[in-house]
């Protein structure tokens, strides 16, 4: 069993009288974004961001059994990519 066998790729029942609204976060998106939101922010797929997510290639926040991405986590994975101009 790989440490990623613990982990289901479903998406989070959303309660729209619960979830988030724009307006409850600085930047106006939800606190925590799901793999499809966050791939789209970054031009990934969401199947992408799940693949690395569970390959422990990229941060993410796993709550439960649910993957998820904070801007923090979207923050790190670009500086982790970075290049740098010149040789």
């Amino acid at each position: 069993m790989t440490h990623t066998d613990d982990i289901s790729w479903t998406e989070p029942d959303r309660d729209p009288e619960t979830e988030p609204t724009s307006a409850d976060t600085p930047t106006g998106r939800p606190l925590l974004l799901t793999p499809d939101e966050a791939g789209a922010l970054v031009r990934r797929s969401g199947g992408w961001m799940r693949r690395k997510a569970a390959a422990r290639e990229i941060p993410c926040t796993v709550l439960g059994r649910t993957i998820l991405f904070s801007e923090t986590d979207l923050g790190d994975l670009v500086v982790m990519h970075h290049r740098p101009a010149g040789g």
